[in-house]
């Protein structure tokens, strides 16, 4: 690519994104690094948002084949120990995801309407769901969809950043429902799974 092409490209990837940037470095001799900043000397040096990294930019083959096949989606809530363990177990396990949250009134309508009466965590692998954390019941999915039982990722690896179900912009055009600590019966609510021998003990209801 020429340097004005390839300078306008990068422009337009910082300029679609407001998350943290990850580099992509190319050094004289080939060797490709990633760094939250530019690499000194880089013969090359390529910026893109963090969530891009999910894509494969830096995932060892099989992985990143696997990351295709079978993507994993984790939606969580604030101040749910549950949901941190999940997210823990995935990042420990060496399983790339992309983590959408669920903080808004728009955020409950949406995942109240595309995901009914489910617990928090859930998480989508391929076409598996789970929900409610449990830590076999989600070794056993991401075994059967081939995600390695040790981490191959690399030491540098940067994940994607969270993001809300229902971006701002478009929260604000919606009708947010108001929510109660006894929400009535036509109201969508979410609730974190209860304590099991492999979760913490439940975070709260909505």
């Amino acid at each position: 690519m020429k340097p004005i092409l390839y300078l306008a490209a990068a422009c337009l990837l910082v300029s679609n994104s407001v998350e943290a940037q990850l580099y992509k470095s190319v050094d004289k001799n080939g060797r490709v690094t990633y760094s939250d900043s530019p690499t000194p000397n880089a013969v090359q040096t390529r910026s893109f948002a963090r969530s891009d990294s999910a894509s494969g930019e830096n995932l060892p083959y099989a992985l990143n084949q696997v990351t295709k096949n079978n993507p994993v989606i984790l939606y969580t809530a604030d101040n749910c120990d549950p949901c941190r363990q999940a997210r823990d177990y995935l990042r420990t396990r060496g399983v790339p995801f992309r983590e959408k949250t669920i903080s808004s009134n728009a955020d409950v309508k949406r995942f109240s309407e595309l995901y009914p009466n489910v617990l928090l965590p859930f998480a989508t692998v391929g076409r598996d769901r789970l929900s409610g954390f449990n830590m076999d019941q989600w070794s056993r999915s991401l075994t059967a969809a081939s995600y390695p039982e040790k981490s191959s990722l690399p030491a540098n690896y940067a994940g994607p950043q969270p993001v809300a179900l229902v971006p701002e912009q478009v929260a604000r055009t919606e009708i947010r429902p108001q929510l109660r600590a006894e929400p009535a019966a036509t109201q969508p609510t979410l609730t974190v799974a209860p304590q099991t021998a492999n979760a913490s003990p439940p975070g709260f209801r909505f």
